[in-house]
């Protein structure tokens, strides 16, 4: 585990998937990062990779050749080395081994260095191809936020805010194996709030494409505590959580999805998926803040 403070707020980060395990204010003496309870879920905010979702039957194929990946890939699971720290920076790199490429054939660099600045935390992500070929990934955020905030307080005294007005249809996911099934239902029509309400969840979580806000904000409507997450430069959304009041909220911005039940399975024709060019570099940054 290493820290990282200053004067208004401590991260904690662990060297397994580079997970960032607490977002505590320290003026408010408040943890906002959910604390991975298992009774509910285990984890606190991992890093999804080079998968999204499910993989229709857990497999995908590249150059004809067929690999197994298990949903959100890899890096979640494996220990990250942590390459360099500063006073108010850390950052972790996982690179590529003959065990990850059984499963992902592709020589990558993935870098993760969190930054803080004043109450907001920056996570920059780099995805480098250090192969001779085409390289195709997803990334995605998966933080997970105490729900409610203050003790007093209920589910219901939440919803999330868009910096912009939204027309969103989420894409519903067949329960029994997590993949896409076409279908599509209205959520928000001209709206910047979404009221939040366990029963949202019953279907699996919510996936967005399209989403033209710069930010999303999880507020209370009862106190002035918020979490503001960053949505430019990724390509989907999802919010998720358990549907059995379980108290933490995730919001979750992607670049790429999980696949179509029709999927033909090749990583490069993956609806989503992310090319980066050989010896090349892909780069974007999550900013999550507090108050």
């Amino acid at each position: 585990m290493n820290r990282l403070e200053n004067e208004k707020i401590r991260i904690v980060v662990k060297e397994r998937g580079a997970e960032l395990t607490s977002i505590f204010h320290k003026g408010l003496q408040k943890e906002y990062l959910w604390q991975a309870d298992p009774t509910y879920w285990g984890k606190h905010a991992p890093v999804l990779f080079p998968v999204i979702g499910a993989l229709r039957d857990e497999e995908f194929i590249h150059e004809g050749k067929v690999f197994n990946l298990s949903n959100h890939g890899f890096a979640r699971d494996l220990d990250f080395l942590l390459i360099e720290m500063g006073a108010d920076y850390l950052e972790y790199e996982l690179e590529a081994t003959e065990a990850t490429k059984k499963r992902y054939p592709f020589d990558f660099s993935l870098r993760i260095r969190y930054t803080l600045d004043e109450e907001s935390v920056h996570t920059d992500y780099f995805v480098k191809n250090k192969g001779g070929e085409e390289m195709f990934y997803s990334l995605g955020a998966h933080p997970a936020f105490n729900w409610p905030l203050e003790p007093e307080e209920d589910f219901s005294d939440y919803h999330l805010r868009f910096s912009r007005q939204e027309n969103l249809d989420r894409l519903l996911i067949n329960q029994e194996t997590g993949l896409r099934n076409l279908k599509r239902r209205n959520v928000m029509e001209g709206s910047q709030i979404l009221d939040l309400d366990h029963a949202l969840f019953q279907d699996d979580a919510l996936i967005f494409e399209g989403v033209e806000s710069e930010w999303i904000r999880f507020e209370s409507q009862k106190s002035d505590r918020f979490i503001q997450v960053s949505l430019t430069g990724f390509t989907h959304l999802g919010i998720w959580t358990k549907p059995n009041h379980a108290p933490f909220l995730c919001i979750e911005p992607w670049l790429g999805l999980c696949d179509r039940q029709d999927t033909t399975k090749n990583i490069d024709q993956k609806e989503g998926i992310r090319m980066v060019g050989a010896g090349e570099a892909n780069q974007v940054r999550l900013t999550i803040a507090i108050g």
